[in-house]
């Protein structure tokens, strides 16, 4: 194998929704009005909720947004006590400050 030609690596956290999954996954990448869109898929099927990070170009998060299916989750989870309240912004503030460009 030829060395890597990477400039960055970028780990993206995994939700407490699956943080018993081995990891998450970027299924997609796309360039739109000037920022980066990457969906990460929560597991390794396509159908599984999913986060959406967009970056600029120097790959600094802009914004988070959760999946219809993964906010849901959450909510379930909250209200069966099984995951502390904690607002769907604040979730994906979190999500945006543990992500890590090495």
């Amino acid at each position: 194998m030829s060395p890597g030609t990477e400039k960055r690596v970028v780990f993206f956290p995994r939700t407490a929704i699956s943080k018993h999954l081995e990891f998450n996954r970027v299924s997609g990448v796309t360039l739109a009005s000037g920022r980066i869109r990457v969906i990460v898929n929560e597991s390794t099927d396509e159908h599984d909720p999913y986060v959406v990070y967009e970056l600029d170009y120097q790959l600094r998060p802009i914004n988070v947004a959760l999946s219809n299916t993964l906010m849901e989750q959450y909510r379930i989870k909250q209200a069966s006590g099984l995951l502390p309240k904690e607002s769907i912004a604040d979730i994906a503030e979190r999500l945006k400050s543990e992500m890590l460009v090495i």
